[in-house]
């Protein structure tokens, strides 16, 4: 899927004034007003709240699947459109808005991770697009936005000011939230190739805490917290499940399986494979090949 053509560029003027640079609104959307090879530009930063229907949302020629409760925040730059081909239409809520209009509050806001860096004019690399499945707490406030701006009352302006930098700040928590969660998952992923990787030789915490650029403790506390058991309790099960299966495989010295399995300390070998299987590396090893004697498959 390539968008090549530009189906639309929408002016601020359509929305809103530079006096109040913010509009909110319903809109519904059908398949027949989007093409997934037209696309849509804008001259001002979106949100996009997803009230009913299912469908995807293409943004520089990649797609979002997009459902209730979906939450989308669009840089200008972006090319975008719906695919709605399943007939139901889509009905959404856009916020539309200039980051002037809560510069102040900007200026003001802790960007720990670089969320907010999607509303400079510029911003380096792809544009950024946010995809978020919303919290309970942004439905009912995206509802008291509506009916502000439909009603209009005294202080509308300020309070939808501050409405919309409450919004931002649950969406920034929202965001770092699912950052820290998949960095967690990733490091997680990372220790156990390492582990896998390296399980012959003398891996320490040191050396893995200095590949993830991680402190030691953090390190150890999101490892357990994932698999149940340390580090170098994961590394231990490696290097015996290795040590068993040369047992059984092949006739090299049980000394030089300990080493060649990560092992430095041959008690301390003999110990853990004990624990473990119940039995000393010579016992293990007898037992395997009376079995494969008997015809009894060793295969575990």
């Amino acid at each position: 899927m390539t968008m090549t053509k530009l189906a639309r560029h929408y002016s601020w003027q359509n929305f809103f004034t530079k006096a109040f640079p913010f509009y909110i609104g319903r809109f519904e959307h059908n398949g027949e007003e989007f093409s997934d090879e037209k696309y849509h530009l804008r001259s001002f930063w979106k949100i996009v709240y997803i009230v009913e229907g299912c469908g995807f949302y293409l943004i520089d020629n990649t797609s979002y699947a997009i459902h209730p409760g979906s939450l989308l925040i669009v840089h200008p730059a972006s090319k975008t459109t719906y695919d709605v081909s399943g007939g139901t239409p889509l009905k959404i809520v856009n916020i539309l808005f200039q980051p002037d209009f809560i510069k102040d509050e900007l200026a003001k806001l802790q960007d720990n991770f670089n969320f907010f860096a999607i509303f400079k004019e510029e911003v380096a690399g792809d544009n950024p697009l946010y995809v978020f499945d919303s919290e309970r707490k942004i439905k009912p406030l995206i509802h008291r936005m509506e009916h502000e701006f439909e009603t209009m009352n005294d202080n509308a302006e300020l309070l939808l000011e501050l409405q919309l930098t409450e919004l931002l700040i649950l969406l920034s928590r929202h965001a770092k939230k699912q950052h820290r969660k998949y960095n967690r998952k990733a490091a997680v992923l990372r220790i156990l190739r390492l582990i896998e990787e390296r399980f012959s030789s003398p891996l320490t915490l040191e050396e893995i805490s200095r590949e993830l650029v991680l402190e030691k403790s953090r390190l150890c506390l999101i490892f357990r917290e994932s698999q149940g058991i340390t580090i170098m309790e994961a590394l231990c099960r490696r290097r015996l499940l290795e040590a068993e299966k040369l047992l059984k495989e092949t006739n090299l010295p049980i000394l030089q399986i300990c080493y060649q399995c990560g092992f430095r300390d041959v008690s301390a070998f003999y110990r853990r494979f004990q624990k473990s299987t119940g039995t000393t590396p010579q016992k293990y090893r007898r037992q395997g090949a009376a079995l494969e004697d008997n015809g009894v498959c060793t295969c575990r």
